[in-house]
């Protein structure tokens, strides 16, 4: 399915994102230079940001449409977002973290799903560990496994 945006947003007097872009299925990359906007695109394609004009659709889905007023909740969105601080919850183990955003599945389903993307991130010996006594980049692994693992 593939993403198109089309968004702008004035970020201070000097700045304005100003962005089109289609992203096919399979792997996309954003780069570009600090200060450039692209974690602001990124969180308004999440929905975490509201661009003050534009449009957002995954496929025939539209997330975003400030003409129609239509904005899709962050959680309904399925988009899956790793934070620059990876965001995990210090109080919860590395499992706890992977099931954290599928609440609305049965505690099995919950757990033996969180278990599967563990084991292809290769971390599932860590699921009873928290974020604190794991190192860097098991802790990346682990936020990019709970993003993908809804």
């Amino acid at each position: 399915m593939t993403l198109t945006a089309s968004l702008y947003q004035r970020l201070s007097p000097s700045f304005t994102l100003d962005v089109a872009l289609e992203a096919p299925p399979g792997f996309s990359i954003v780069f570009g230079a600090s200060g450039s906007g692209k974690t602001t695109l990124l969180r308004c394609v999440a929905g975490l940001a509201t661009a003050d004009r534009g449009r957002v659709a995954i496929a025939d889905d539209v997330l975003f449409d400030s003409e129609a007023r239509l904005s899709v909740a962050t959680p309904h969105r399925r988009v899956g977002y790793v934070f620059q601080q990876l965001a995990l919850f210090p109080h919860l183990s590395v499992g706890g973290n992977l099931a954290y955003g599928l609440s609305h599945i049965g505690r099995d389903e919950r757990r033996a799903r969180a278990r599967a993307i563990a084991e292809s991130f290769r971390i599932a010996h860590l699921l009873e560990r928290r974020p604190g006594a794991i190192s860097g980049g098991e802790r990346q692994r682990v936020a990019l496994a709970r993003a993908l693992v809804t």
